[in-house]
């Protein structure tokens, strides 16, 4: 009778470990994740944009009257100049200019006689993330004996717009007497946007 009953008790135990793996399997087939992935491609075309350089009128130096000893003279740039690089190459460019001497028909202000003072300010107009530009020039320079580079960006800065300001009487001019002639005398400054670092 002790037997049977041992006997019996074994075979519940058995069942009862069977069953309980039958629901563990079961669980784990309850519980297990099933995914559809699906993905698309989607192509677009970037195509490079404005890359340009506005520049400001020159206010006047007005009239000036020739004295015993040389002087200079100064005058301003009416608005900021303005920087545009959407090229979307991020090659890096600078500003260059010269000045073209000063000239009266066959007379001639000698080289050296007109100057230019460094940027005094480089602002991103709107948004936009990378380095800015940066002023070339540390200190007043001669701009009439060749040419000189203002502003620069190197490579992989300088996109986006830029206001470029210079300081007021940014521009000099030193008369003397013992060279000048009276006259009216024109000179031309020419401003380059480089796309180059």
């Amino acid at each position: 009778m002790k037997k049977e009953k041992q006997l019996i008790m074994k075979n519940l135990k058995k069942k009862a470990l069977v069953t309980g793996a039958a629901i563990v399997v079961s669980l784990t087939m309850v519980t297990g994740v099933s995914a559809d992935t699906q993905s698309n491609d989607v192509d677009i075309e970037i195509e490079g944009g404005e890359v340009s350089l506005e520049t400001s009128a020159i206010e006047t130096f007005g009239t000036i009257v020739l004295e015993a000893t040389p002087q200079t003279y100064e005058t301003s740039f009416e608005n900021d100049f303005t920087v545009t690089d959407l090229s979307g190459t991020h090659e890096g460019w600078r500003v260059d200019v010269s000045a073209s001497h000063f000239l009266n028909g066959e007379d001639i202000l000698p080289e050296g006689s007109l100057s230019l003072d460094p940027v005094s300010n480089i602002e991103r107009v709107g948004t936009g993330y990378g380095s800015l530009p940066v002023k070339s020039m540390g200190t007043n320079t001669i701009i009439d004996s060749g040419t000189n580079t203002v502003v620069e960006a190197e490579e992989g800065s300088g996109m986006g717009v830029f206001d470029i300001t210079f300081p007021t009487d940014a521009l000099s001019l030193t008369v003397d007497a013992t060279i000048a002639k009276a006259g009216e005398y024109e000179s031309t400054l020419t401003w380059d946007l480089i796309s180059a670092p």
